[in-house]
């Protein structure tokens, strides 16, 4: 338990910044859907569902992302446009290199997957009301 209070400590900017792009994403879907339809109650707990779905989809994305699961992708694309737009060689020889560098980096880095995950439980707490303020 230690350890990841130390890492909450370490990383509490790079968390509160995740969780406010994490809001203010999860907002701009909410009244996208919400201002789209005719503004009733059910309206709000619609957009509320998708705005707690989308920001887990988006913390589940990040969570992969954590693993190296992209890491051919953005390897792929730094080899493409370092060779198209730069003049000094590839910092990379190969893409075990590229990983390798990418896991020790991830190693020391937040894990921001846990601020779009409780922004999603903010958005499931507000459709749970709703839900309950329709029923009665």
């Amino acid at each position: 338990m230690g350890k990841i209070k130390q890492h909450f400590t370490k990383f509490w900017k790079d968390y509160l910044i995740a969780f406010i792009i994490a809001l203010i994403c999860g907002i701009i879907i909410f009244l996208l859907f919400f201002l789209l339809k005719e503004r009733t109650l059910y309206d709000a707990l619609n957009a509320a569902t998708m705005s707690a779905v989308i920001t887990l989809c988006f913390g589940g994305l990040a969570f992969v992302a954590s693993f190296g699961f992209f890491d051919l992708l953005g390897y792929g694309a730094k080899q493409t446009l370092g060779t198209i737009f730069s003049k000094k060689a590839n910092k990379y020889n190969d893409y075990a290199s590229y990983q390798q560098e990418k896991r020790v980096k991830r190693e020391h880095s937040p894990h921001i997957f846990y601020s779009f995950l409780l922004v999603s439980i903010l958005f499931l707490i507000v459709v749970l009301i709703l839900e309950i303020k329709i029923r009665n």
